[in-house]
């Protein structure tokens, strides 16, 4: 009982979660969950269904005061007709309606939120019941659990579904209650999937996604997993991302690794007892890490790309996912750093072969993309911008140009002053060229950044005429590397400049035409 309380105070609102049995009682598990779900002041409605309801509220009545929770309204117990099915047949929106409802007057009369349990094998007495239990599940995910306070717990009688519809029934909860253990369920699949009929599709992305994210559940039972180092480092130590626990000590401004498993060691090149004691910022030299943590509110949690400096100074392209708890009135840091060398190199590979396409179709732009690219990242580094930003400047310099494969290549090496007409399609390659990137989601941001490469700093560029910081960070830092380049070589229609008549141009042009703070930052430490 205390152990079934115990994982039950990991749970939030806005939780949902599925508990799945044969024929256990799960009568302990319940009683758990509501009394945790009152405690955090929640409206709980209890739908009866296979569970035993006597012996579920004897064992609640050793958590609480049962009578006093009913008489107050703060426990409702219905049976299914009631909730499930009031117009005498079960409608999936009509349930989600009276959750979305119940909610809202959870918070109208002071509570701060709605905790829902229930039990759906009886629908599979329906002709459609399979197809209505999977509405009803993904519709909550879709429409419920993203803007509502509703956290609810769904039982499954395992025993009443065959093994593909208990498949169905994972793939739609975030969290699984089974055995004893809560988890978070990394097969849990975005509603998306259900709504836009794309389940096989949408099972690869997500399952993908929750590997990533996969830290969340490690982080609320971290202390548990402390606590019984034992029955745990043979888990610790299997799992293929590098993790550590780190504290944080504000007096001195550092983030002390305390614990670290065999992935970090291989990750990093040094031995766990080599990383235990080392301060965070050896590894990752990210500018305010300290400060950053010894600022931040418990439970924040982020996920970004960095680098990691290995034992033999070589660095690897890492993406961290980080989560701030407090344990015994010490504050620390949960790091889960994955390898997504291969992955960069993979994109990278990708977008040059792309790049060398354009520089088949334009034979004067031989090395300009490459060039480009190259500068806006020592921009991006002299700027001391995340390593994300760093290696996102340098793919976008990469694929920046990729819409002029779109113009004849008369026009682009045409010798002459270009008409109206030509120079509008020059005038149309960082739209062509977003369009074509935008096309894979992962690749958002580059795309974004390609399209307005050609902004100027006083609104009168192209495509859209952003102004002055309007201007993605990165796109702004390729106005000035794409135009220093251009500048300094030669074309069919021009002559190259020398370094010096550039960076006269430059200053003439700095805050009308290019951003003035790159400017700066690009004479006076990237050509110093």
């Amino acid at each position: 009982m205390v152990e079934s309380l115990k994982y039950m105070q990991k749970i939030d609102t806005g939780d949902h979660l599925v508990l799945l049995y044969r024929n256990e009682g799960i009568g302990k598990i319940v009683a758990s969950f509501i009394a945790e779900s009152l405690a955090r002041n929640e409206s709980c409605m209890y739908i009866n269904g296979d569970t035993d309801t006597d012996e579920m509220l004897e064992f609640l009545s050793r958590l609480i005061d049962v009578k006093q929770a009913l008489d107050e309204g703060r426990l409702f117990i219905l049976d299914k007709s009631e909730a499930y099915s009031k117009h005498g047949i079960f409608i999936p929106d009509k349930m989600v309606d009276l959750l979305k409802s119940e909610s809202k007057n959870a918070i109208r009369d002071g509570f701060s939120g709605l905790a829902v349990t229930g039990e759906l094998s009886w629908v599979l007495d329906y002709e459609d019941g399979r197809e209505k239990i999977i509405e009803y599940e993904w519709k909550l995910n879709d429409r419920v659990f993203n803007g509502h306070p509703v956290t609810a717990l769904c039982r499954y009688n395992m025993n009443k579904f065959s093994p593909s519809m208990i498949k169905s029934i994972i793939e739609l909860h975030p969290f699984i209650i089974y055995d004893g253990m809560i988890n978070e369920n990394p097969f849990y699949v975005e509603p998306e999937g259900y709504r836009d009929n794309k389940i096989e599709e949408y099972e690869v992305i997500s399952w993908l996604k929750n590997i990533n994210h996969f830290t969340k559940t490690k982080s609320k039972f971290i202390s548990d997993i402390e606590k019984k180092e034992l029955e745990y480092q043979d888990l610790f130590n299997k799992i293929q991302d590098g993790i550590c626990v780190s504290e944080v000590n504000d007096s001195k401004k550092e983030v002390i690794i305390k614990k670290a498993n065999k992935a970090a060691e291989k990750l990093s090149g040094y031995t766990t007892d080599e990383l235990i004691g080392k301060n965070i910022s050896s590894l990752d030299p990210t500018p305010g890490l300290a400060d950053l943590a010894s600022t931040v509110p418990l439970g924040f949690e982020t996920t970004f790309e960095s680098e990691l400096i290995k034992r033999d100074g070589s660095a690897v392209a890492v993406e961290i996912n980080t989560k701030l708890y407090e344990e015994n009135s010490k504050r620390y840091i949960l790091t889960v750093a994955r390898d997504i060398s291969i992955r960069k190199k993979y994109v990278e590979d990708i977008l040059a072969t792309i790049t060398n396409f354009l520089e088949i179709h334009d034979e004067y732009t031989k090395g300009h993309s490459e060039k480009v690219a190259l500068l806006a990242k020592q921009i991006a580094k002299a700027m001391r911008l995340p390593p994300e930003i760093i290696n996102e400047a340098y793919l976008t310099g990469l694929v920046h140009d990729i819409g002029k494969m779109l113009i004849p290549e008369n026009i682009l090496n045409k010798a002459g002053e270009l008409s109206k007409e030509e120079y509008g399609k020059i005038k149309k390659h960082p739209e062509w060229a977003y369009d074509a990137i935008i096309k894979n989601e992962a690749l958002s941001e580059i795309a974004k950044n390609a399209k307005h490469h050609h902004e100027r700093w006083d609104g009168k560029g192209y495509p859209e005429g952003l102004k002055e910081n309007k201007i993605p960070i990165v796109s702004q830092i390729l106005i000035v590397a794409d135009a220093y380049e251009a500048m300094t070589s030669e074309r069919s229609y021009k002559k190259a400049m020398d370094k010096n008549s550039a960076v006269r141009e430059l200053l003439a042009c700095k805050g009308t035409q290019f951003p003035p703070d790159i400017v700066d930052v690009f004479i006076e430490k990237v050509l110093k």
